[in-house]
């Protein structure tokens, strides 16, 4: 991420042991902004498709488009992996990353459903391991049609999005191995997609640590503090299935202060926007 995003949020962040922020990226330096421009230069030119709409992309889009605060490095990589007519034209139009990944989402939902369903089923979990029980219940509620067995059938396509969740995958067996997104940013992406299409189905079965994490009270709107780049906001109705789920999972008074679930117009400048996955449901 930049260096002055990544200063401002790492000594509040410490505690929280994000994996968000512990990559710094200096982009203010000269030299590595320009690798990255030559290799978004060299996708363009290696592209086989000499009318594709990555040809009308531009430096200024990419340096100066409303994700600001998402690293060259980061966006030229997301370009290049999903490089597909929706994401292309999202971006043309928007100059947005997040944007260009919630339409390819939404192409993926349209035209590659299990892909788009394991990519879903990861998110709501967290991650994915073959050694822990496929949550059929969930997928039932939620009408998905993928079975545990179809992960193994489509791990080629799903390679793109996703990465084994230790260092050294060499020493962890393919029946223990848990797979998590690649980066942050497309569990983000994922999380958006997500909860812009059914709050419910966020609230009710993902991950605690993510929604306590990327959801604010809309009350941060109406008090005059804008959400970041990467949150979405929340009624009190829209938490009321979270409330019900750390109830009944006996963690409702752990959580009680964080803002989500205290009283909605109390701002808790504690809470930045951080990710950390646990094992709660």
């Amino acid at each position: 991420m930049r260096s002055h995003t990544y200063s401002k949020y790492q000594d509040q962040l410490e505690e929280y042991g994000s994996s968000l922020f512990c990559n710094k990226i200096n982009l203010t330096k000269e030299e590595l902004l320009e690798d990255h421009l030559k290799y978004f230069k060299k996708l363009q030119e290696n592209c086989r498709k000499s009318e594709c709409q990555c040809q009308k992309l531009t430096q200024d889009m990419l340096l100066h488009g409303g994700d600001e605060l998402i690293g060259m490095p980061l966006k030229v990589e997301v370009i290049s992996k999903y490089h597909d007519p929706e994401l292309l034209d999202s971006y043309l139009k928007n100059w947005d990353i997040k944007e260009a990944m919630l339409a390819h989402f939404e192409a993926l939902e349209r035209n590659e459903k299990p892909i788009y369903e394991w990519i879903m089923y990861i998110c709501l979990k967290g991650h994915f391991s073959r050694s822990e029980a496929f949550d059929r219940e969930m997928v039932n509620k939620i009408q998905f049609d993928i079975k545990l067995s179809s992960f193994d059938e489509h791990y080629g396509q799903l390679r793109r999005y996703i990465r084994v969740w230790f260092w050294d995958p060499q020493k962890v067996s393919v029946y223990d191995a848990k797979y998590v997104f690649w980066h942050p940013f497309i569990y983000m992406s994922a999380f958006r997609y997500l909860y812009n299409k059914d709050k419910n189905i966020v609230m009710s079965y993902c991950n605690v640590h993510a929604i306590l994490e990327l959801v604010r009270p809309s009350s941060y709107i109406k008090k005059g503090t804008p959400s970041s780049y990467i949150e979405v906001l929340a009624d009190d109705a829209d938490v009321e299935p979270l409330r019900k789920r750390l109830r009944k999972l006996g963690l409702l008074t752990k959580y009680k202060d964080h803002p989500l679930l205290n009283d909605t117009n109390c701002l808790n400048k504690k809470n930045l926007p951080g990710i950390h996955f646990s094992n709660e449901k």
